[in-house]
């Protein structure tokens, strides 16, 4: 039956199923798995049951129930021909090493009866000791060592991602998993019900999946089903990693959790006021975090996605965003970012990261002015443009050339009083007349 028909079964009737699982399954490994209950009832690994999934472990398995539970919204109606368009498209990818990160998601067609109908499910293997990337997080966050780690490992999926145009479509804390043990920690990706693959082009499909809120953009009508589907939640968890392995404090004091990064929803809405995004750009030192904030405050300023990630931590050229247009509501930023022609290794002591093309690198403090914001950010001075030089210089010539006329006037005036006549004693008509009149020889008068 078309999937817009279909009526899926609800959460309590896919309970029922899973306790009869030998006659309402017809995969013979969830026939026969040991089913994980809770009080004597199938235990759900999401909880209640969230979205319009049911998930439950049997065995090695988790077997993955779309339901109809209002009043949460159904699931998309063209689910049944998304994955079956997935799997096939990764069945024939399965070979390659370098997608090994995409846990297997097998789609089982007539796999469930409930009542008279028979539903589709599906069957992915369980992997024993992975953990979400949040709850990963809450515990290693201060380890700066697996932060750097698993921000290599995270560009690197990604760039295996966007090589093959291929988009999760729903990347945040829960669907990363987090593998193995220091040194050798691994990612994978799980729940593939809003994935674009090439194979899906041709369809002309929408969007199947809002998202997490904390890891889309808040603006509406950016996000297209095509391979740029994750680049706002790729650059949402790469900046998070990066920031934790050079300042494990701002966990804290950016109030993240398991579910929320260091920049969330609310920050989105009005970048400009934004305490955390302030907090973030006092983290000078660290030069992938900077161009990761330039580049998330570009992307909203002009209604975009954000460019891939290779492309803004390889970006090259003076980095100085002075925007005059308010961020949601919210007031200018001045972002500073060293000029560079791409990132190098973070400072941290041994064991060394290993060799990546594009790692992460703090370096030298970029110079920052100040931030507009509620926030108090630290100032250093401006230095001083040309056109203030050119002032200053006129200023002082004009000064010099006062001084250097009143000397010259000043010396005029002295050489001209030496050289008057010394006033004697027969100037003046009186005296001349006087004289005239004196007798001969009697000089005293």
């Amino acid at each position: 039956m078309p999937s817009s028909n279909i009526v899926w079964p609800t959460p309590g009737e896919y309970d029922s199923a899973l306790q009869n699982r030998r006659t309402t399954f017809t995969d013979p490994d969830i026939q026969q798995g040991l089913l994980h209950e809770i009080a004597g009832r199938p235990a759900r690994l999401n909880g209640g049951g969230s979205k319009y999934v049911c998930v439950y472990r049997v065995g090695n398995w988790v077997v993955r129930c779309f339901t109809s539970d209002p009043p949460n919204a159904p699931p998309p109606a063209d689910i049944q021909l998304r994955y079956r368009i997935i799997t096939a498209y990764f069945s024939r990818l399965r070979s390659s090493p370098e997608l090994s990160f995409l846990v297997p998601h097998i789609w089982v067609e007539r796999g469930i009866s409930v009542g008279a109908d028979i539903f589709p499910f599906l069957k992915v293997p369980f992997i024993l000791g992975a953990q979400p990337l949040g709850d990963f997080l809450i515990d290693h966050h201060t380890d700066s060592h697996a932060m750097n780690l698993l921000a290599h490992r995270w560009f690197d999926l990604v760039e295996q991602l966007e090589a093959r145009q291929i988009a999760h479509g729903d990347l945040d804390m829960t669907n990363v998993l987090i593998c193995g043990t220091l040194p050798n920690l691994s990612l994978k990706l799980i729940d593939f019900d809003g994935m674009y693959i090439p194979d899906l082009a041709p369809y002309n499909l929408g969007v199947a999946d809002a998202g997490h809120e904390h890891f889309q953009p808040a603006q509406h009508g950016i996000r297209t089903f095509g391979p740029q589907l994750d680049r706002f939640s790729v650059l949402i968890i790469y900046l998070t990693l990066s920031a934790l392995t050079t300042n494990p404090a701002l966990w804290e004091n950016c109030d993240a959790d398991e579910t929320r990064p260091l920049l969330k929803r609310e920050d989105f809405d009005r970048l400009g006021l934004s305490k955390n995004f302030i907090r973030l750009l006092q983290e000078r030192n660290n030069k992938d975090l900077q161009k990761c904030l330039q580049e998330l405050q570009d992307s909203v300023m002009q209604r975009r996605m954000p460019r891939s990630l290779a492309e803004i931590l390889n970006s090259s050229g003076t980095l100085y965003a002075v925007k005059e247009t308010p961020l949601y509501g919210g007031r200018s930023l001045v972002i500073p970012v060293d000029k560079g022609s791409g990132p190098t290794p973070t400072p941290i002591p041994p064991p060394p990261p290993p060799p990546r093309t594009a790692p992460i690198q703090p370096t030298q403090p970029a110079q920052l002015t100040q931030p507009i914001g509620p926030a108090q950010s630290p100032v250093t001075t401006k230095p001083t443009s040309r056109r203030q030089i050119v002032i200053a210089t006129v200023v002082i010539v004009l000064v010099l050339a006062a001084l250097l006329i009143w000397f010259l006037i000043y010396q005029a005036n002295h050489h001209a009083s030496r050289l008057a006549p010394t006033p004697t004693l027969y100037q003046g008509p009186g005296v001349l007349q006087a004289l005239q009149f004196t007798p001969e020889g009697d000089y005293d008068a």
